[in-house]
């Protein structure tokens, strides 16, 4: 999960939660907070803890952009004052949490295992709040997995290419070329994790997703960065 810096808070009073839509889109790109998915219609502005439940309507602070799929999954769970029980992306380095071989969404047990107790509750926490996992029957309406599949398979083909003719093409070129696909394709963490040895396309990449947190990824990025 691509950890976010959403930035101080306009200067700006809110009159309904869903005029931050558009300032939410220009720092974090028009991406779901959680899956990763490109939204291509109407991104809907999510609340960490549900409105309905006591959560702020209004701040700055509780907002983060979701897909449909998440938002509904999400629902109204999160009360105020839960916030602490999971991870969120705009607040901790969820980067390593989750692990997307395959295109699937489990826990990163490599990770995990090294991790405290409580790190791994919140990681498992999250995975089932958001049902990050959930490979749909053909009457569900969740798109994530298929979309988040294809950008798997996308990645590994690049990733071949670029094994192939590293040595052999403008490298800077390529690697910006990478970057421009993983844009239109969405699920940044993906990528990352395909070319995670890859340290110049990880940079191409990363400068590719507005209000990434870069200083959690620098064991990807190239060392001057």
């Amino acid at each position: 999960m691509r950890p976010v810096d959403k930035g101080a808070a306009p200067k700006k009073i809110y009159n309904k939660y869903q005029d931050a839509q558009r300032d939410l889109i220009e720092r974090l790109g028009a991406y779901c907070s959680y899956c990763e998915l490109p939204i291509q219609n109407a991104p809907e502005v999510e609340h960490k803890e549900a409105k309905a439940k006591g959560g702020e309507v209004l701040q700055w602070e509780i907002f983060l952009l979701s897909c449909k799929y998440c938002n509904t999954r999400k629902n109204d769970k999160v009360a105020a004052g839960e916030k602490e029980k999971y991870f969120w992306p705009d607040e901790d380095n969820t980067m390593k949490l989750f692990d997307y071989t395959g295109g699937q969404v489990v826990l990163n047990d490599k990770f995990l295992d090294s991790s405290s107790n409580e790190t791994r509750e919140k990681a498992e926490a999250l995975l089932q709040l958001l049902h990050l996992d959930n490979i749909p029957t053909p009457k569900q309406r969740d798109r994530r997995y298929e979309e988040r599949l294809g950008a798997w398979f996308m990645a590994q083909k690049y990733r071949k290419d670029w094994d192939l003719h590293e040595t052999s093409v403008d490298l800077s070129k390529f690697s910006d070329c990478i970057g421009d696909i993983a844009k239109l394709a969405g699920f940044f963490t993906l990528w990352i994790q395909v070319f995670c040895d890859c340290p110049q396309v990880c940079q191409a990449i990363v400068d590719k997703f507005p209000g990434t947190r870069s200083e959690f990824l620098k064991e990807y990025l190239p060392d001057n960065k």
